[in-house]
């Protein structure tokens, strides 16, 4: 087998038509490929609409595997998925997402064309309206990318194509329980990759807009799971020291502190801190930092890093 397309469903019944009907659109391939889709204890109707495509892949010519467990949550999912899956390559597909067609049979023309380990490409956002806005996985202008680069872009399982062995020579998993088990995960496999990875800088994917998403709600105590997750990408990432603290500083102090902030949860600002300092004291002498950040950004996290809430207070309501 070749690919495994791999698709986590919970509840998603007013959206799994879209992405299933997505998938066999594909066509025939010239290659093999199977559809591994888990259902994580739906108590919509989801698991019904999964047997009904079961079927209809039959007579399609897709092969489409349909596992159903008790609710486990998204890493888990993912997790069951690659373990049932049989293809040499994997790739993901959220049960609200879908592949543009001919998706499947350009991604892999080009893998095999360039040998690369992992193949990342491009998406549009896609919202409840039909309309459709595109965005770039990464400011790469496309091509051969070294590994800090991969690990600088989205960390998203479904808008790359990777190389089983990724997977298994580590014997990396998502992290299960929590949110953010991509970032956990994505950006490490790319050291696996030894530098065989391409960017194929086109939209396939379609990225449904969902409203009341804990990712785009204003605050969820599942914000939370930033901290375990940062951990989990030090474990994995070991040796890419600069790109680590460089997503730490990221996530830590341009996106989630202001979350924290503007949630009242000084408290989890003063947690970020306390990781910050455990594994990255000294962050501020980061090239990647000194590239990436405005002046404005550098000045806003060192007054976090140090805890200068009045200042905080005074700057924020200069903004």
């Amino acid at each position: 087998m070749e690919l495994s397309v791999i698709v986590p469903v919970y509840n998603g019944e007013k959206t799994l038509r879209c992405t299933l009907d997505s998938l066999l659109a594909q066509g025939k391939l010239p290659f093999s490929w199977e559809v591994v889709a888990v259902d994580d204890g739906s108590t919509d109707g989801s698991l019904t609409i999964l047997k009904e495509y079961e079927k209809k892949g039959q007579e399609a010519g897709v092969e489409i595997r349909v596992l159903t467990f008790e609710n486990g949550g998204v890493g888990v999912c993912r997790n069951r998925g690659l373990a049932a899956a049989r293809g040499k390559v994997i790739t993901y597909l959220d049960s609200d997402d879908q592949l543009v067609p001919g998706a499947l049979s350009s991604l892999m023309e080009k893998k095999k064309e360039t040998g690369a380990s992992v193949l990342i490409f491009d998406s549009c956002y896609l919202f409840a309206d039909g309309k459709t806005s595109s965005f770039s996985a990464s400011p790469h202008p496309g091509g051969w990318m070294e590994v800090e680069d991969y690990m600088l872009s989205l960390p998203c399982p479904w808008n790359k194509l990777f190389d089983r062995r990724l997977f298994t020579d580590e014997n990396f998993l998502f992290e299960e329980g929590i949110l953010y088990e991509d970032l956990a995960l994505i950006p490490a496999l790319g050291i696996g990759a030894k530098g065989k990875i391409w960017y194929e800088k086109k939209p396939f994917h379609l990225y449904y807009q969902s409203e009341g998403s804990i990712m785009r709600s204003p605050w969820s105590e599942r914000k939370l799971d930033i901290f375990p997750a940062l951990e989990a990408l030090k474990r994995n990432a070991e040796g890419e020291k600069e790109a680590v603290e460089y997503l730490f500083w990221l996530h830590l102090y341009r996106n989630f502190t202001w979350i924290f902030w503007h949630a009242g949860r000084r408290d989890a600002i003063c947690r970020g801190n306390k990781l910050m300092r455990k594994h990255f004291p000294h962050w501020q002498k980061n090239p990647l930092i000194r590239r990436n950040a405005s002046l404005r950004e550098r000045l806003t996290s060192l007054l976090f890093y140090y805890e200068a809430f009045p200042l905080i207070a005074l700057w924020k309501g200069g903004r």
